[in-house]
């Protein structure tokens, strides 16, 4: 295959909204359905390439059974000769990187494609497109397209290299076939988002900057009244939530994680109570009733050009959304892109893969691309840039901090994930001696190993267990807390009480402070701070400290523990920054804090969430850090105030609160500016709290396992641990020490976080990083 470039025309559409708003049945109307019946949406539902556009390009139309294969490059008649040589500029793989580094470009330069503009060729049928491509790929190997068997895709390990070999001789890109576009489909494809609250936690991972979004709204519904069909348990952060107060979730959610300018469109669903509105005075009154409930950086989004009424049982109004859908795809910056031409055999190639396989492990795929000589990809960094694309096109899931893990089927991988996050459903079918273990997670979010088995079954989701485990991490979804255990926060429903920190001397509470705050980021930092710190769960009164909205975590070797808490209620309608994810340190008295850890600890949560909202501070921080203005325990009700950190001089007073107080400012920042240091770490004369002992430091190992567990751990001796050995197996006589260092070990060798590279880049030189945090392989 000679080099060029093809235009790529597929769009993406993620369809959101409250429980029972109306999703399912939208897409069900968009793709002309008659039934409208549904049963609610569990995760997410991937509708790939379901419409297409019209031969005007003015509207969306449902796609043939066999176009609904086609690949999201395809080559169209005008691109299917390639014998033409095509000079391409030197500058092709710089933008490409760029692409591949910065996703906001697609909203910014429309200009920057993957590939130059390819020099058209004569037109030709499918059949000789599709034998000119597949002539040309590695004529001297045989593709052989057999199911892998059970032990070969059961034992892939990263690091051996005999198993590669035989992954290679089993796989190649001889005869791959790619998609054929004669009649120059231009492709969507829609995801249907579940309205739970219980499925947020996966959510996020599919917000794109290439996709736009289709926001349904219950019309009928008071935007000030409680969306009770969201969340049916009372006590959680969602439970008093409006349905103003979900419409604004999912909008932060989309300028946190796909884009600050991502297209939104509106849909007012159940509003059969509207009489007939030519102008739409009355969506407009309602679209503003909306924006005043949000704030500027998230209205943004909305446009009333871009709001539509619509009912179940009529097509009122659905024309004019088909068109609106199509002319939204067809104005994103991304459309029509070019891409390297020789893509498409890659594509063809993960597709084929899928039929067998589930996972494929990146220095399998790399080695493969490598003996191609007409692919076009020489280094890993090329082929991390077109698997790049391809999960930003839905093609396959690829995360470049999970680097070693390729998702070949996403649906697939969603599915797994919604069998952990559990529902009233699950318990007619898991049985009876697992229902204490469902109990724990449900209610504490802890999940055992023989549970996982038990909720998988016996399907591929064992077969790749291991790396499905491994890319949930890296995705902060879970985390590894013990041998026997794996902590999903999205699962926790225990109350917070501050009764825990009883005997504790702690910290002053360092605030981050949001205007907006999707939840799953405070899940995701927790998972961080476990998975890519030394940190564990901590215990009192022989109890994980584990709540919904609070987390405390030992930090290892240091004797200091971490308070995570999470604070969405607004003192005033009008305050702008209504919510705060809260850290303090803390140790059991007498022992002392350490100054430098806290120092050290702001440094690496900023870290942390700056990789966390990473889409959204193109114009500075998307929070602010602030202080509460007294020190005391966490408490369930706040103590205090927050003051901004930059309105914190020597002397301040906090009208705030009444009655009026002083801040002892020394007492407050002391804690966590490096300002307020002396060189070797120690407070200031005017701070009560000097740096922590030598024997404060000293590291006790104790046992992280809950008394209240035993009964379910002693059913879960020598259970298989796939983090542990090669086989699966955990040696009965191993001890719990050992096994803990063997985890660390695992997730050292498995795992390339970006989260460690920049926390350890932030602390290079530092004494007290040394042996705190897991070092990035």
């Amino acid at each position: 295959m000679k080099k060029g470039s093809i235009p790529v025309y597929s769009g993406r559409g993620m369809v959101i909204g409250c429980a029972k708003a109306g999703k399912t049945t939208l897409v069900k109307k968009l793709k002309g359905e008659k039934n409208l019946n549904t049963e609610p949406t569990k995760g997410i539902e991937i509708h790939i390439h379901e419409f297409k556009l019209n031969a005007e390009e003015n509207t969306i139309i449902s796609c043939k059974g066999n176009e609904k294969n086609k690949g999201c490059l395809c080559i169209t008649p005008s691109a299917g000769d390639h014998k033409t040589e095509v000079n391409i500029e030197n500058n092709e793989q710089s933008e490409a990187e760029n692409e591949e580094t910065n996703p906001k470009t697609n909203h910014q330069n429309s200009e920057q494609t993957y590939e130059k503009t390819i020099n058209t060729g004569e037109n030709t049928s499918s059949a000789s497109m599709e034998e000119n491509v597949s002539s040309s790929v590695l004529d001297d190997t045989t593709f052989n397209a057999d199911t892998l068997t059970n032990n070969t895709r059961n034992s892939f390990d990263l690091h051996n290299s005999h198993e590669i070999n035989e992954f290679l001789q089993q796989w190649n890109f001889s005869n791959c076939v790619v998609s054929a576009n004669e009649d120059n489909l231009k492709m969507l494809s829609l995801l249907d988002f579940a309205g739970q609250s219980a499925y947020y936690a996966c959510h996020h991972i599919f917000l794109s900057p290439r996709a736009f979004y289709i926001l349904v709204v219950d019309m009928s519904k008071n935007l000030k009244s409680k969306a009770g069909e969201a969340c049916d348990k009372e006590g959680l952060i969602y439970s008093d939530w409006t349905y103003a107060d979900y419409i604004k979730y999912w909008l932060g959610s989309i300028h946190t994680y796909s884009s600050e300018s991502a297209p939104v469109i509106l849909v007012a669903s159940h509003s059969e109570d509207i009489d007939d509105d030519p102008d739409k005075k009355v969506l407009k009154k309602y679209l503003g009733e909306i924006c005043r409930s949000l704030p500027k950086s998230l209205a943004k989004h909305l446009d009333e050009t871009q709001i539509f009424a619509v009912e179940k049982n009529s097509a009122k109004n659905m024309k004019d959304l088909k068109k609106c859908i199509a002319l939204t795809m067809t104005k994103q910056n991304h459309w029509g892109e070019h891409v390297p031409v020789a893509w498409t055999i890659l594509e063809s190639f993960l597709k084929k893969m899928r039929e067998s396989i589930k996972i494929c492990l990146f220095p399998c795929l790399l080695k493969i691309v490598k003996m191609s000589k007409d692919l076009q990809i020489n280094t890993e960094e090329e082929l991390k840039t077109a698997l790049k694309f391809f999960h930003d096109t839905g093609v396959i899931f690829f995360r470049k901090d999970i680097e070693n893990i390729i998702i070949l089927d996403v649906q697939w991988f969603v599915d797994a994930f919604k069998c952990i996050i559990t529902d009233k459903s699950h318990c007619q079918t898991i049985p009876v001696h697992h229902w204490a273990e469902l109990d724990l997670l449900t209610s504490r979010g802890l999940l055992s190993r023989t549970l996982l088995d038990c909720l998988w079954g016996n399907n591929d989701y064992q077969q790749y267990k291991k790396y499905i485990v491994i890319h949930m991490e890296g995705l902060n979804m879970l985390a590894n807390v013990s041998p026997h255990f794996w902590y999903v926060p999205c699962m926790n429903k225990q109350k917070y009480t501050h009764s825990v920190l009883e005997n504790c001397t702690v910290s002053s509470t360092l605030c981050f402070m949001f205007e907006f705050l999707p939840f799953v980021i405070f899940h995701r930092l927790i998972v961080a701070c476990i998975n890519n710190m030394k940190m564990t769960l901590w215990q009192h009164g022989g109890n994980y400290c584990i709540y919904h909205t609070v987390v405390i975590l030992k930090w290892e070797n240091m004797n200091h523990q971490v308070l995570i808490g999470i604070r969405d209620k607004r003192v005033k309608e009008s305050e702008r920054y209504p919510y705060s994810i809260e850290i303090q340190v803390l140790v059991l008295q007498p022992r002392l804090i350490d100054n430098n850890s806290c120092l050290l600890l702001r440094k690496n949560i900023s870290v942390i969430l700056k990789n966390l909202t990473e889409t959204s501070h193109s114009h500075g921080k998307p929070y602010l850090e602030g202080y509460r203005c007294v020190r005391k325990p966490y408490n369930d009700l706040p103590e205090g105030h927050i003051l901004q950190k930059d309105s914190m001089s020597k002397e301040v007073d906090c009208t705030q609160c009444v009655p009026g107080h002083v801040v002892e400012v020394e007492s407050i920042l002391g804690f966590w500016e490096n300002d307020r240091l002396t060189g070797n770490g120690d407070m200031q004369a005017s701070t009560p709290f000097p740096k922590a002992t030598d024997e404060d430091q000293h590291d006790s190992k104790t046992s992280i396992f809950s008394p209240c567990n035993r009964d379910i751990l002693s059913e879960n001796e020598g259970l298989p641990n796939d983090r542990l050995t090669g086989n699966d197996d955990v040696e009965a006589s191993i001890p719990f020490s050992e096994a803990i260092d063997e985890d660390q070990h695992y997730s050292k060798t498995s795992i390339s976080s970006s989260y460690n590279r920049d926390i350890l880049s932030e602390n290079e030189g530092s004494q007290v990083s040394k042996g705190m945090f897991v070092m990035a392989s």
